[in-house]
């Protein structure tokens, strides 16, 4: 009679083990989900985080990995042109010294050519110089432009992002694709003159001592998207291939803005393209959801 009590006892004790565990792998799996999605997106992307967003309504269309941290790269030269504008005269003149040329790639000014901000920041934007936002950083005063970077992604609601330099060449410049949509919100709403450097295909310019320069820009996909309203790539080895684009649409007369936000891809103008052609396909059904 023991015998079998004793086996029955474990016999009970095996099945409430296994309940437990069982309800607590899943309770673990439930918990590391961190993918959103909309039924009807059926293009395949091969960023590991990417977001198509409605600017006009405040929307997220479709995301997945939208909260994922990761290094942007040279879309932080958005922010650094947000506090060049909001903070430096766009015609004042800086001298290339020594300084501008330490630590990134060679320079395209000659030491002690003296250029527009103006210039510099369409060169950083058109071209993504690192040099150029080095170089606008430094003139401002280095610490308190960084400073300057991180109070405004905080102003605009970006509570998971942060900046350590103006260039996106630190892996330590992070953001999510959640709070890159507010900033592409932002800039839409506020930064029209950033729409207009990131549309253009090339600009050219000389210095005071008549030495001409061009910058051409880094976004394959202008001139072949004509919605494109503003837009930025980057690219570092951490960070992969990124690209934010926001584009402008028309419909019965109105303007629609979206943006489409690829981070950490290995094809960033190709799954641009395909969530391009996916909004303009399904224009009429998502502005009347």
């Amino acid at each position: 009679m023991n015998k079998k009590i004793l086996i029955l006892i474990c016999v009970i004790v095996v099945l409430l083990f296994s309940f437990f565990f069982i309800k607590g792998v899943k309770k673990e799996r439930k918990l590391i989900t961190t993918t959103t999605t909309k039924p009807f997106f059926d293009q395949e992307i091969m960023a590991k985080s990417f977001l198509i967003g409605d600017i006009k309504n405040d929307k997220i269309i479709y995301s997945e990995n939208e909260n994922l941290l990761t290094p942007i790269a040279s879309i932080s030269k958005l922010i650094s042109a947000m506090i060049v504008l909001d903070n430096m005269d766009m015609g004042q003149y800086i001298k290339v010294t020594r300084e501008h040329q330490k630590g990134l790639e060679s320079l395209k000014f000659y030491l002690h050519e003296t250029v527009s901000v103006k210039d510099v920041l369409y060169m950083g934007l058109i071209m993504s110089s690192n040099d150029a936002f080095s170089m606008l950083a430094h003139t401002y005063g280095y610490s308190s432009f960084i400073y300057k970077m991180n109070m405004k992604s905080d102003m605009m609601g970006m509570g998971n992002s942060n900046f350590v330099e103006p260039t996106g060449l630190s892996f330590e410049n992070t953001s999510t694709a959640l709070d890159l949509f507010k900033l592409a919100r932002y800039i839409y709403n506020n930064y029209p003159l950033i729409g207009e450097i990131t549309r253009k295909q090339s600009h050219s310019f000389v210095s005071l001592e008549k030495i001409g320069h061009t910058a051409i820009s880094t976004d394959q996909l202008l001139g072949h998207i004509p919605e494109i309203w503003a837009g930025k790539t980057g690219f570092t080895d951490e960070a992969g291939e990124c690209l934010l684009v926001i584009y402008e649409f028309e419909h019965n007369n109105e303007k629609y803005p979206f943006v489409s936000i690829v981070l950490n891809s290995s094809e960033r103008f190709e799954d641009t393209e395909k969530m391009y052609n996916w909004i303009k396909d399904n224009l009429n059904k998502i502005i009347n959801k």
